[in-house]
């Protein structure tokens, strides 16, 4: 067959309008979600905010539903929650069409939703993963017109049941902005439910006391834990009028492990609440990223979350620092928020020589300081019997002396027994702050992290 110059000129003419064509829509489909994007991160950045600034309940769920009306475009958002009846679930404000209460046939999917957290989206009720609990789900997205059902879970608990109204199934980017927003959600709702449940039988003068309840479920119960070879001590003591400190830890799927140390200015209910929304915008971005993590953009968007135009530069504002290690290369990488520096104690590599003590320090401003914060990530080893020391400047402050010589004072302990286990180390260097404040009653929060290779 013989073929026609012309027209095959016409037809790679025509492949390459509709190649262009194909191409000019891709970006503009990226540039619409970049847009969409930064809405959105507007979006969780208000809400975090207002949240941190909550003083009931009702108050932090009245802001989430208005941030998903805003943010999604939502129709309606119909809130469930057990504010007035202790465990039984029902709407915070009268919906459309009046006050209705959940369906009888819906009762069991509270109980599940406590340990499945995720989003559920009605198109989706189909899958097999939802097996028995398909049809209580999808009594509860049709008795509130919900395209999506979004649990608030808090330390395995449901605090409350987001129904939205979207009127289709939410976008990739929308998905985002629901994974990110419900844990700081849930934690403060939590904690400012446990500081109403205590107001009622505490007095006002015994504030500090659930400052340090609200900050203790915040830190992982266990002193020890070992991943991959690597050790991790932890110690926590918590001061009166303090309420301000925590640590945390965070496991991937590849045997890394990332350890988070924190401190948030103030005292009290209020510091303990910032450090709450801290840590659930903590979890939140693992949940986004549940193989990966960036160190600098984890910092930057914690720092965001708690950075608040118009109220000061130290409204909501937190020093900080993080460690990724990875066990199987011994490779560590850490980031700085205006923290402490960690420490790298290395043992004597032979004898007649001595140990070394080397300071972590990248720098970074603290978390709420800046808009828009630059963080550097800085590399290390973990070789074995190295151990990496986490702490707080409660340490510090614990002695009865100038901070400069408290530290150095630590330090020249930290040298001495750099060779001990990482709980004699431990016991050694809290002997040595004891010693030096005496009968001195403890001024500040203690956290104090070794990290053993």
């Amino acid at each position: 067959m013989k073929l026609n110059p012309g027209a095959a000129a016409g037809g790679g003419a025509l492949a390459l309008v509709i190649l262009l064509v194909a191409a000019l829509l891709r970006r503009s489909r990226m540039e619409k979600a970049r847009t969409r994007r930064v809405e959105l991160d507007g979006t969780h950045s208000r809400f975090v905010g207002a949240a941190v600034a909550a003083q009931s309940e009702r108050q932090v769920l009245t802001e989430l539903a208005d941030a998903l009306r805003t943010g999604l475009g939502a129709q309606d958002v119909i809130i469930l929650a057990s504010i007035e009846r202790e465990g039984a679930f029902q709407p915070l404000d009268a919906p459309a069409g009046g006050s209705l209460s959940p369906p009888d046939s819906a009762r069991g999917a509270f109980a599940w939703l406590k340990h499945n957290p995720g989003i559920i989206v009605a198109s989706e009720l189909g899958s097999p993963r939802f097996g028995a609990m398909r049809l209580p789900l999808t009594a509860l997205a049709k008795q509130y017109d919900a395209e999506v059902l979004a649990p608030l879970v808090h330390r395995g608990q449901l605090v409350a049941l987001a129904a939205v109204q979207l009127g289709r199934s939410p976008t990739a980017v929308e998905r985002e902005l629901l994974d990110a927003i419900l844990p700081p959600a849930a934690a403060a709702t939590a904690n400012v439910r446990l500081h109403f449940d205590a107001a009622r039988t505490l007095s006002l003068g015994q504030e500090v006391g659930l400052a340090r309840t609200v900050q203790s479920a915040l830190i992982p119960p266990d002193e020890r834990l070992e991943r991959g070879g690597v050790e991790v001590v932890a110690h926590v003591k918590l001061a009166p009028e303090r309420g301000s400190e925590f640590w945390t830890f965070y496991d991937f799927p590849d045997g890394r492990l990332l350890v988070v140390i924190g401190d948030a200015l103030g005292k009290g209910i209020g510091a303990s609440m910032v450090t709450a929304i801290a840590k659930g915008c903590a979890d939140a971005l693992r949940a986004l990223a549940p193989d990966d993590v960036d160190l600098a953009r984890m910092a930057q968007a914690l720092s965001r979350a708690l950075w608040r135009p118009g109220r000061g530069p130290k409204a909501h504002m937190m020093t900080y620092a993080a460690l990724l290690i990875e066990p199987r290369t011994r490779k560590v990488w850490y980031v700085n928020a205006g923290h402490a520096f960690p420490y790298k104690l290395s043992p004597a590599p032979a004898p007649g020589t001595r140990p070394t003590l080397e300071a972590l320090t990248v720098h970074g401003p603290p978390l709420g300081l800046e808009e828009k914060p630059v963080y550097a990530v800085g590399e290390t080893m973990l070789e074995p019997g190295v151990t990496l020391v986490m702490l707080t400047d409660g340490i510090w402050s614990a002695a009865d002396r100038p901070p400069q010589r408290a530290e150095r004072a630590v330090q020249k302990t930290m040298l001495e027994h750099a060779a001990m286990s990482p709980v004699t180390l431990k016991t050694t260097m809290l002997a040595t702050c004891a010693q030096m404040r005496g009968g001195a009653a403890q001024r500040d929060d203690e956290v104090l992290l070794l990290i053993r290779g």
